[in-house]
């Protein structure tokens, strides 16, 4: 019963992600970056500048997902953006799981749910052929299956998290004091 409402706010906020998803026309801020990295992995297999290689700041997972949607829709704006509109609305209800494991209340499952659909820059990067949505989705997913002891899912979430920005890193290394800090206390208890 608690999932009807999450799903329902993501079907709604998929159509508002995909209505006009081929507008603005032409490039927002960075996608200017991200889809000339894309076409050259759908091309080549790796990015180059002509027939050189090109000075590559990100790893290439954010920018697979991004070359996916023009695989799928064609080098338009609306193909540049697919893979953010779905992962934007898959962000949803992945937080709206975590909210539901975390305290297992149908309202505040929800409530979660609603306030990721109305997060107004969760939006804007759903809309956008940017990375950090992508990156978000998988350090948010990795979260979940590290709280659900599921570790070596954890760790694959957290490898394309770092796959998609190199940014990620600070999270892994949260998530690892943590754990170690876990381990610590665990252990110091154990001894009582």
């Amino acid at each position: 019963m608690a999932a009807i409402a999450p799903i329902l706010i993501a079907l709604a906020s998929f159509v508002l992600r995909i209505i006009n998803l081929g507008l603005p026309k032409g490039f927002i801020f960075d996608e200017v970056y991200y889809v000339d990295g894309a076409r050259d992995l759908l091309k080549y297999g790796v990015e180059v500048d002509g027939a050189n290689p090109e000075f590559i700041v990100h790893p290439p997972v954010g920018k697979w997902l991004i070359a996916g949607g023009i695989k799928l829709f064609g080098d338009t704006e609306f193909g540049w953006r697919f893979a953010s509109a779905v992962f934007g609305t898959l962000l949803i209800l992945l937080f709206a799981r975590l909210i539901h494991v975390l305290f297992y209340s149908p309202l505040l499952t929800a409530l979660g749910a609603a306030l990721m659909a109305l997060d107004g820059l969760l939006l804007v990067h759903s809309r956008t052929a940017l990375l950090d949505l992508f990156l978000t989705f998988f350090t948010v997913l990795g979260v979940l299956l590290w709280y659900r002891n599921r570790h070596i899912w954890a760790g694959i979430a957290f490898g394309l998290a770092i796959g998609c920005k190199w940014s990620a890193i600070y999270f892994v290394a949260v998530i690892g004091l943590i754990a170690v800090y876990q381990i610590l206390v665990h252990a110091t208890l154990g001894n009582l």
